[in-house]
């Protein structure tokens, strides 16, 4: 009987704990990729990314200096930087012509930057801090039902300082402490520093309810950016926009633990030059993996202010959900040649055991063509696509790529 109850007391003693969980980089696309770890310790390294957002449209005069975006109810909304009268705009996704507007008839409009919601209100930035002096940093609030009127009278005031800042002397774009992006949850708000000494970003948590609030300083990033816009998808997935020197960037955070953000996956993604993109201050997401990109005029160059739409999801889905999709080696899609000269072009990399959807879209979304075939040739003779830039979206029962095709 003693012998027995050892043995138990053993076996029990051995049971693997969670605590010995291998630690290390969980994400199939990383350089550093460990098949045997089950637990994401932040170390992934990623590979040079490069990647050009689908242009939809010249944003109108009215929105030249778009500095928030939001997704609502389906509805794309924007507003303006400071100097510009309390509008929020609703813009049509296909051409950016302006569907409707809703004034804020007594918002005290100093510099807002970024635009959020959770499930019962509407958030607006009023925290741009060019030189750090500012002692009056605030978000307003109202009930997302108001977008519904022409004329919002009534805004809530969350004011807030930072934690950590002591020195409020001015120094124009010299500062840790200015901010241009933020988004809401159920119930705080997150707010990323664009630090113009450093580019690094800090994490700051208040409540998202009315009164005074000291921000928290939560952590901070490396991210070489001087970060302009945020937002949250519904997976969780974390993207910061932002720019250093004249190229654009796009941070995409992913599989974190609750409440810190810079400890999971950071991926960093080159948007090419803000020669052709803008200034680039504004960011949405429609959907997880979805959403839009909005410029402002470019400063001394004769670029204007443009909407665009990204995806995200090809760099995202893999490890947040991995039982469902495969290493991204087992399909990734090519496009050869790329730019293409004709009407014909062949896929890479495809599995040819399943038929392949394709279709192609033009840079405003429409699309253009779509075809089922088993085939790697593909062949759209019969339509009309003319030089410029074009997506092509290949999917294989589950899977799906989209594939920036230009024509010549």
């Amino acid at each position: 009987m003693l012998q027995r109850i050892l043995l138990l007391v053993g076996l029990v003693g051995t049971t693997p704990s969670p605590a010995s969980a291998q630690a290390g980089c969980t994400d199939p696309q990383a350089e550093n990729y460990e098949p045997t770890a089950t637990q994401n310790d932040g170390s992934c390294t990623y590979p040079l990314t490069n990647y050009q957002a689908a242009r939809r449209a010249n944003l109108p005069a009215d929105l030249e200096e778009c500095s928030g975006l939001l997704w609502l109810d389906g509805q794309l909304w924007g507003h303006n930087d400071s100097g510009n009268p309390a509008i929020l705009y609703q813009l049509d996704t296909l051409d950016a012509s302006i569907r409707r507007r809703v004034v804020l008839a007594n918002a005290n409009y100093v510099d807002w930057e970024d635009l959020s919601a959770n499930q019962d209100f509407v958030f607006i930035g009023d925290f741009g801090n060019n030189d750090g002096s500012r002692r009056d940093l605030r978000i307003y609030r109202f009930p997302r039902t108001d977008l519904a009127l022409d004329t919002i009278r009534e805004l809530d005031t969350i004011a807030f300082s930072y934690g950590d800042q002591s020195d409020f002397e001015p120094a124009n774009l010299n500062t840790p402490y200015d901010c241009e992006a933020f988004f809401a949850t159920a119930d705080s708000l997150h707010l990323f520093s664009k630090d113009w000494v450093r580019q690094i970003t800090r994490h700051y948590v208040l409540p998202n309810q009315t009164g005074v609030h000291v921000a928290q300083l939560r952590d901070s990033l490396d991210v070489r950016t001087l970060v302009t816009a945020a937002d949250r998808a519904p997976d969780g997935t974390i993207a910061l926009l932002g720019y250093e020197g004249l190229e654009g960037v796009l941070w995409l955070l992913f599989d974190y633990p609750a409440g810190q953000p810079f400890a999971g996956h950071k991926r960093r993604i080159e948007l090419g030059s803000l020669l052709e993109l803008g200034q680039a201050e504004a960011l949405v997401f429609r959907e997880a993996g979805v959403g839009f990109l909005a410029s402002e005029r470019l400063f001394g160059f004769p670029i204007g202010p443009q909407l665009f739409s990204f995806r995200s999801a090809q760099w995202t889905r893999a490890a947040l959900n991995p039982l469902s999709s495969p290493a991204p080696e087992l399909f990734d899609p090519q496009v050869y040649p790329n730019p293409v000269g004709g009407n014909h072009f062949r896929l890479r990399q495809i599995r040819p055991e399943r038929a392949l959807d394709l279709a192609l879209y033009d840079q405003w979304g429409r699309r253009l063509w779509r075809a089922e075939q088993r085939s790697a040739e593909v062949s759209l003779a019969g339509i009309e696509w003319r030089p410029g830039q074009y997506w092509l979206r290949v999917r294989q029962g589950r899977l799906e790529k989209w594939i920036s095709v230009g024509r010549f």
